[in-house]
């Protein structure tokens, strides 16, 4: 009886523990494991840190805005161009330079703003407003919904 006590104690300790997990923390674990894995070009866990559906949609305003700014009336993206420009390879293009090695879960933490423990805003380094990625707590998991191309990429003439 007092192991079986004991046991259940340590259980619960251990899911307290985990509850109470900094949503920080959490989020800048999220984050390395999907820059991580564009770094390998794996697609699978790419996949499993993503909300493409989200994803395609904040593109498909940026992309629209963009044109707009040139005077060009597009209507929108195709769904298949804009899963094109989703992968591992797009994110690894933004993020290559002499900074292109994949900070630590305490480096990211360093740089998220986490709102209300179910968004994270991933500053471009350099930036002190506006989030270069934008992640969302989806069940146990932080997903990317938002790539502010902006920040990442440098338009031709800027210096990033």
């Amino acid at each position: 009886m007092r192991k079986t006590m004991g046991l259940a104690l340590a259980g619960l300790a251990l899911i307290l523990s985990a509850c109470g997990k900094d949503a920080k923390v959490d989020a800048a674990e999220d984050v390395r494991a999907l820059l991580v894995a564009a770094e390998a070009g794996d697609s699978e866990a790419f996949e499993a840190g993503i909300d493409r559906e989200k994803l395609k949609a904040d593109l498909r305003v940026q992309v629209r805005e963009a044109a707009r700014e040139q005077g060009i009336d597009i209507g929108g993206p195709s769904d298949a161009a804009l899963d094109r420009m989703i992968g591992p390879d797009a994110l690894r293009v933004a993020r290559s330079g002499p900074a292109a090695a994949t900070p630590t879960a305490a480096e990211i933490a360093e740089t998220l703003e986490v709102q209300d423990k179910t968004r994270a805003c991933l500053r471009a380094p350099g930036a002190e407003d506006g989030c270069a990625l934008t992640f969302e707590k989806q069940g146990e998991r932080w997903k990317l919904i938002g790539v502010q191309t902006s920040r990442l990429v440098p338009r031709p003439g800027e210096t990033g």
